[in-house]
C-alpha cells in the first residue's frame, strides 16, 4: 500500500512540474502549435504622461483588465528615447514600462541617440542647451542606475557667443553650425572616450574627447576650420572627420574635407578626398573591417558615389559611382547591397532593383529586379532585407533565404529565434524560418525596436509608443509623446 501511495505522490509531482513548465517558458500565449492559432484580444491603452521639468516619474501604463501587475522597481535597463518635438529625452523602465523625462536642458541635439549610450551602456551622453545662450549649450552624462545628470563641459565659448551679433563677423554663425551638427558624439569601441565637436577656439571648431573615468575634457585637433562628424574606427585605433572650410568659402556651408587621424600621432591629419561641390553632407554608411570604410555623398540629386576609405591613408576606391537610394553593409562578409529605384535607374540608365557587390568581386551585379521600396541588414538574422508591395525577402551573397508574402517589413529578434513582420494590416509573429505563429496586432506599425534580451519589443505606431512582451504579447501603450520620424530614435541605457 506504501508503494502504490509512493507512485502516486510521484505523478502528482511530475504533474506539477510539467505545469510550471508550462507557464514559466516564453512561448507567446495565443500560440498552440498550429499556424491557425487564435490570437488572444485586448490592447491596454493608457493615459499619456505628462512632461515634468524633472526627473518625477511619469505616471505608469495602466494594466490591463484581466491582468493583475506586480509593482516592479525601475532600475534600468532604460529605453531612451526621442520626444515628439525632437528636443528633450525619455526613458521607459524596460520591467515596469515607468516612463521618465530626462533632466536636461531643452533643445537636446536627439539625433546623437544612436552613438551617444558608451559601448557598456551605463552613460549616455547628450549635447543640450540653446547655442545663442553664453553657457547654455554643453555636454551632459546621464548615469544608467538612477538616470542622474550631470554637466560635463560647455561646447561654445563666450567669445564666439558674443561674436553671434556681430552680423560682419561670418565665421561664428558657422562654428556654431559645426558645434550643433548631427551625430555628433562617437564613442571609442573600447569605451574609454567619446568624441565630440567644440567651438572654443576663436571662431573655429574643433575635436575633443571625453574620459568617463577622470570626465575629463582634452583636446583631439588642432585646426582652423570647422570640423565635425567623427567616427572612431572599430579598432580604435584612429578617427574619421569631416570639416568645413568656411574662411575660403565665407558665404556658403559644405564639407571640403574627409580626413582622419591616428592615435599614434594626434599632429598628423591624413587628407583623404575632397567632397564633390554639390556634396550636402558626406555619409558614412560602415566598416568593413579595422581601417576601411564605406562613405557616399548626399546632394539634392540624390546620394552618389558610394567609396571605400582606408582611413590610415592612401586614395579612396570609388565602388559606384552613379545614383542610389539605399546602401547596406554585411559586416560578417562584406557584402554590399544597392537599392535603385526608378528615377535613380533612369539617370544611371539602367534597370531599378537591388544590387550586390560580393566581397570578392570589383562590381554590383543585378540581385533581384524591380520597384523594391527599402533596403537594411538585419543583426539577427545576418542577412540583408528588402521589400516590394508584394512581399519582404531575405538574402546574402548566396541568394534568397526567405520570402514573407504580404509583409512589408520584417524584424529578428537578437538572439534569431523569432520574426516579427509587420503591414497594413497589423503586426505578426513568426519562428525564425517564417513559420506564422500569431497576430499581435491588427494596427499599423512604423517601425520596431528588440529588447536586448529577445523578451519583448516596442512597437512604434501612429497613436504613440507600445510595448509588447512574452508570453503574451499584449501591446501596453507608453505614451504618446514620441519621434516618428525615419522610424524614430532608440537606444538602450543600462544592463540587462
Amino acid at each position: 500500500m506504501k508503494r502504490n501511495w509512493g507512485r502516486v505522490i510521484s505523478i502528482i509531482a511530475l504533474f506539477i512540474l510539467a505545469l510550471g513548465c508550462r507557464y514559466t517558458t516564453p512561448t507567446p500565449v495565443a500560440w498552440r502549435g498550429t499556424e491557425t492559432a487564435a490570437v488572444q484580444t485586448g490592447t491596454a491603452s493608457v493615459p499619456t504622461p505628462t512632461v515634468f521639468s524633472s526627473p518625477t516619474p511619469l505616471a505608469a501604463p495602466t494594466a490591463l483588465p484581466t491582468q493583475t501587475r506586480v509593482p516592479i522597481v525601475s532600475d534600468g535597463p532604460w529605453l531612451v528615447f526621442s520626444s515628439g518635438d525632437g528636443k528633450s529625452y525619455y526613458a521607459a523602465d524596460r520591467d515596469s514600462d515607468e516612463v521618465r523625462q530626462l533632466e536636461l536642458p531643452n533643445s537636446v541635439i536627439t539625433a546623437d541617440l544612436p552613438g551617444a549610450v558608451s559601448p557598456d551602456r551605463s552613460v549616455l551622453l547628450a549635447r543640450a542647451g540653446d547655442p545663442k545662450v553664453e553657457g547654455d549649450f554643453a555636454l551632459y552624462s546621464v548615469a544608467a542606475v538612477n538616470l542622474e545628470t550631470l554637466k560635463l563641459n560647455g561646447l561654445i565659448s563666450s567669445s564666439v557667443q558674443k561674436n553671434l551679433a556681430n552680423v560682419n563677423n561670418l565665421q561664428a554663425p558657422f562654428a556654431v553650425q559645426a558645434a550643433v551638427a548631427p551625430a555628433g558624439i562617437a564613442w571609442n569601441p573600447n569605451g574609454s572616450g567619446a568624441l565630440f565637436p567644440m567651438a572654443v577656439d576663436g571662431d573655429s571648431t574643433n575635436l575633443f574627447r571625453y574620459n568617463p573615468i577622470s570626465h575629463k575634457v582634452d583636446r583631439i585637433s588642432s585646426r582652423y576650420q570647422q570640423g565635425f562628424a567623427p567616427q572612431w574606427s572599430p579598432g580604435g585605433q584612429a578617427l574619421v572627420f569631416q570639416e568645413a572650410d568656411t574662411r575660403d568659402n565665407p558665404y556658403r556651408w559644405r564639407a571640403s574635407l574627409v580626413g582622419s587621424i591616428a592615435f599614434e600621432n594626434l599632429e598628423r591629419v591624413n587628407y583623404l578626398y575632397s567632397p564633390p561641390n554639390d556634396s550636402l553632407e558626406e555619409v558614412y554608411a560602415g566598416w568593413i573591417n579595422d581601417s576601411r570604410l564605406l562613405i557616399y555623398t548626399r546632394a539634392e540629386t540624390g546620394n552618389h558615389q558610394l567609396r571605400l576609405l582606408n582611413v590610415l591613408g592612401g586614395t579612396p576606391t570609388v565602388l559606384f559611382e552613379g545614383y542610389f537610394d539605399s546602401v547596406s553593409l554585411n559586416p560578417v562578409d562584406g557584402s554590399v547591397a544597392l537599392l535603385i529605384k526608378e528615377e535613380a535607374a533612369r539617370i544611371n540608365k539602367q534597370s531599378p532593383g537591388v544590387y550586390l557587390r560580393r566581397s570578392d568581386s570589383t562590381k554590383f551585379d543585378q540581385f533581384v529586379l524591380g520597384d523594391y521600396e527599402w533596403l537594411g541588414y538585419d543583426r539577427g538574422l545576418g542577412k540583408f532585407v528588402t521589400n516590394s508591395q508584394i512581399d519582404t525577402t531575405v538574402f546574402d551573397a548566396n541568394g534568397i533565404k526567405l520570402s514573407l508574402v504580404g509583409a512589408s517589413r520584417l524584424s529578428a529578434s537578437p538572439d534569431g529565434q523569432w520574426l516579427i513582420s509587420w503591414s497594413e494590416a497589423g503586426v505578426n509573429l513568426h519562428t525564425a524560418d517564417g513559420k506564422f505563429l500569431q497576430q499581435i496586432t491588427n494596427n499599423t506599425v512604423e517601425s520596431l525596436f528588440w529588447q536586448t534580451d529577445s523578451k519583448g519589443f516596442y512597437l512604434l505606431m501612429s497613436d504613440g509608443l507600445w510595448h509588447s512582451q512574452f508570453p503574451r504579447l499584449e501591446p501596453v501603450k507608453l505614451t504618446e509623446d514620441v519621434w516618428h520620424e525615419n522610424g524614430g530614435l532608440f537606444n538602450w541605457l543600462g544592463s540587462d
